[in-house]
């Protein structure tokens, strides 16, 4: 009862993920029950969709009609079955996944290895929605490059007692996310190497998931079972799994549970990849407990808060635990989801700061600048209280270093940097970076800043980045707010798509 859509991979990455979706799906928001799925007015089981690339057939084209076709054929050797008389062929034993209106089978498009899913006879409208979402997917890729997996074609058939049935063959994936968690972790205990470049991927598999429900959203189109299951990576081994409340939002379970008529909202499926993200950031840690029942009772109990991440994944955290508010109304959008500081490169990530200082410049005349820096600084300290770490930013960095950094190749003295105003740390990043002739020879160093002699800014950036990681986060959160004059700057350029930000 399923069917995939991968996205756009992650820069730099080999692999990428996209989100496996249900067939109970639907272009309207109105639902009596999970369950319920609307037919499209006007749909009838025998049209038939190609993709654009395979829109024949055998020489023949069918865009708007049913072709019977001819009984299936049995080959003995290593038992393949072939569909009629079309380029579809399956292996009968070798099952990759099942629901209870489906199953997916290994197969072949022509000699191309392929996903074949059989829907059961009879339960033809159960996929009237995802016919339809496989066609605004193809008309979306042709017209805006949209990165999907291919559907090569779907073949219905009149099989066992005249009832009719679908076969779906599309592009392999191999891997799901709930499996590839459990293999970093498992590295992670064998104290494997490559346990830490396999969980770098994880932040690029959640965003390519979330780009691929962007392209849901903007579609119209809501998913309503997101989970860990359902976010395939084209990596690796897949093991089927079936579908489970303890990924549900708790509007949703709430309805459930009363057996009450609900909106499916997008704000539905925001909660769900909230907690999903949390489960693979953190290696299987579910954000409301590993307890069956009681996971859903977390969900739906509004003085029950998710779990955080700890550091130094401050803004995952953030993210995650804002995607996971408990009102839907306080969620983010997704395109707030695609835009946060948590996808942000290190590049981006160290021009905010840059950017910031440049605009938050004391030497500015500007009350407004002075009243917002001081309270940046004020909101911060407080941050540190709480959290009970030493607000000093320059205990954070080792003596020889700090000392280096205080000091300027030319005569022009020493520049003081308040060591408990953030603001003024982020003015020590700016101004190595744009008196970069002043930096001492010693943070020239291969073992420092350097790079053949001259400041190598990803060196740089990384550091202050790795020592202070939550810096860009909290300034995030703090300016998203801000009606200040002086914000406009970068309001245009990070904070268009957030008027509010958790």
């Amino acid at each position: 009862m399923e069917r995939y859509y991968p996205v756009e991979s992650h820069p730099n990455s080999l692999h990428y993920s996209g989100i496996l979706i249900p067939a109970s799906l639907s272009h309207r928001t109105t639902l009596t029950t999970p369950n319920h799925v609307p037919v499209p007015q006007g749909f009838h089981p025998t049209h038939q969709f190609h993709s654009p690339s395979h829109s024949q057939n055998n020489g023949h084209q069918y865009p708007f009609g049913f072709q019977a076709l001819p009984n299936i054929r049995h080959q003995t050797e290593r038992q393949i079955i072939n569909i009629g008389a079309s380029d579809v062929s399956y292996y009968p034993h070798e099952i990759i996944g099942q629901g209870s209106t489906s199953i997916i089978y290994k197969g072949f498009f022509r000699s191309i290895p392929i996903a074949v899913k059989r829907v059961q006879p009879g339960l033809v409208n159960v996929y009237a929605n995802e016919l339809k979402i496989w066609e605004e997917a193809a008309r979306t890729t042709q017209l805006e490059n949209v990165h999907i997996v291919k559907l090569f074609t779907w073949i219905p058939r009149l099989e066992v007692d005249a009832k009719m049935t679908l076969y779906f063959a599309m592009e392999l994936a191999k891997c799901d996310l709930g499996n590839r968690i459990k293999t970093i972790k498992q590295l992670e205990q064998e104290g494997n190497s490559s346990y830490q470049l396999e969980k770098e991927k994880i932040p690029g598999f959640i965003h390519d998931a979330a780009k691929g429900l962007g392209w849901l959203h903007s579609s119209g189109i809501l998913h309503r079972d997101i989970k860990p299951e359902n976010i395939l990576i084209f990596d690796k081994a897949q093991n089927p799994s079936s579908s489970r409340s303890d990924w549900m939002a708790p509007e949703a379970l709430i309805s459930l549970r009363d057996q009450e008529e609900f909106y499916s909202t997008k704000a539905i499926d925001i909660f769900s990849l909230g907690m999903t993200s949390h489960f693979a950031l953190t290696l299987g840690i579910h954000p409301f407990g590993h307890s069956g029942a009681f996971t859903n009772m977390n969900i739906i109990d509004k003085n029950i808060r998710p779990s955080k991440i700890e550091a130094p994944d401050y803004a995952a955290s953030f993210l995650f635990q804002w995607m996971m508010e408990k009102e839907p109304k306080n969620r983010p959008r997704i395109q707030q989801v695609l835009n946060h500081p948590y996808f942000w490169d290190w590049k981006k990530s160290f021009q905010f700061l840059l950017d910031v200082a440049c605009c938050l410049y004391d030497k500015k005349a500007d009350s407004n600048i002075k009243s917002l820096r001081k309270k940046i600084d004020q909101t911060y300290l407080e941050r540190m209280l709480l959290l009970q770490q030493n607000p000093n930013w320059k205990s954070k960095i080792s003596t020889r270093r700090l000392e280096l950094l205080m000091k300027r190749k030319s005569n022009y003295g020493r520049k003081d940097y308040d060591e408990e105003s953030v603001m003024m740390l982020v003015e020590l990043i700016r101004d190595k970076v744009m008196h970069s002739g002043d930096v001492v020879d010693e943070l020239l160093s291969e073992e420092d800043f350097g790079e053949r002699g001259s400041l190598s800014k990803e060196k740089y950036a990384k550091f202050f980045l790795t020592t202070f990681p939550d810096l860009v986060i909290v300034l995030f959160r703090i300016l998203a707010k801000e009606e200040e004059q002086c914000v406009d700057i970068l309001r245009e350029e990070y904070f268009l798509e957030f008027k509010k930000v958790h």
